[in-house]
């Protein structure tokens, strides 16, 4: 995926059948929507695995029904199985096919993907095994294996939903931990990181525009979003581009629809009390907001400026800066 693409939330966020998340009285989720099961195999207990940045997204070796191959970590939307590209080497890895599904907006029949559901799938990583995994394959003629060409898929809920997720950019390492293991030792800060309602999460944060005036926001968080932010124009916040902002074509999302506006710099940018200055970002044009179902979108430009651990169970994000924090953005 370039750096030009949206993330594989516009897939997911529109399935027909997104479950809904059940909250526990204790505030936990409770294990309802918990997809499958797991077996710690690392002697140690401790799952730790290394990861690359490729094509903008982060990508790990691991293994499907005994095959090796490389998959992406998503989190635009918070789903629960596997998503894989139709391609030879899906068909290699010996799924279960069990139903079929139809993916994309759901307000226009004629942008859905007619698609396969599969069941029964074991993901293999150093430490840990996932058992009974389920997962979504779009077809061939999607296109989607070359949009995303170096890997067969993309991994979500698997990891966020079972375990505390930490994203260590100057180790290039994942560590998966036990919830009830867990505890923070680092440098950083704990931010509410929150359910949105029909499948992303948000964080709180603040901008700085060109026009001087400062806005809170809420940052959908989309790790598969390889840019640094997206802005909506317009709307209650009555959000502009920079006047010396530069025309651009922002991505485009899994049915191949562009999304249109101008690259140009925020004064800055504050999440968890750390100001990052000058930032790069997307504005969207306020006459193509029906590609849009977010007012500001942070990615994978901006957060892995960031080491990041993600508490899922606890509504938690802990971000603390490291080497890249303040490199200027290009």
């Amino acid at each position: 995926m370039k750096n030009v693409c949206l993330s594989a939330l516009a897939i997911i966020g529109f399935l027909l059948w997104m479950p809904v998340i059940a909250i526990a009285d204790s505030g936990r989720l409770s294990d309802e929507t918990i997809p499958g099961s797991y077996e710690i195999t690392s002697p140690n207990g401790i799952i730790r695995f290394p990861f690359t940045i490729h094509g903008g997204d982060i990508r790990f070796a691991c293994q499907v029904n005994g095959h090796e191959v490389y998959l992406l970590l998503d989190d635009g939307f918070m789903w629960d199985q596997l998503l894989f590209w139709g391609s030879s080497e899906v068909d290699s890895l010996g799924l279960q096919y069990d139903g079929e599904i139809a993916i994309g907006n759901d307000t226009n029949a004629a942008d859905r993907i007619a698609s396969r559901t599969a069941s029964g799938i074991t993901l293999d990583l150093p430490g840990v095994t996932f058992l009974e995994q389920t997962a979504v394959v779009t077809p061939y003629s999607s296109g989607n294996a070359a949009m995303w060409a170096g890997s067969v898929g993309q991994v979500s809920a698997t990891f966020f939903k079972h375990f505390v997720v930490a994203i260590d950019f100057d180790d290039m390492t994942i560590t998966l931990s036990e919830p009830e293991q867990f505890e923070y030792t680092a440098h950083g800060v704990a931010i509410p990181w929150e359910p949105m309602g029909f499948g992303p999460w948000k964080i709180p944060a603040r901008i700085g525009l060109a026009d001087g005036r400062e806005v809170s926001l809420d940052f959908m968080m989309d790790l598969g979003y390889n840019a640094q932010l997206q802005l909506a124009t317009g709307g209650e916040n009555k959000i502009t581009a920079p006047k010396d902002a530069t025309p651009a074509s922002l991505g485009m999302n899994i049915q191949r629809v562009e999304t249109r506006g101008h690259v140009g710099y925020l004064a800055y940018v504050t999440i968890g009390g750390y100001m990052i200055n000058r930032v790069l970002a997307d504005f969207v044009l306020e006459e193509q907001q029906d590609h849009t179902f977010h007012e500001a979108m942070v990615g994978l430009g901006l957060l892995s400026r960031f080491n990041l651990v993600f508490d899922y169970r606890r509504h938690r994000l802990f971000i603390e800066p490291n080497k890249t924090f303040a490199d200027p953005f290009e």
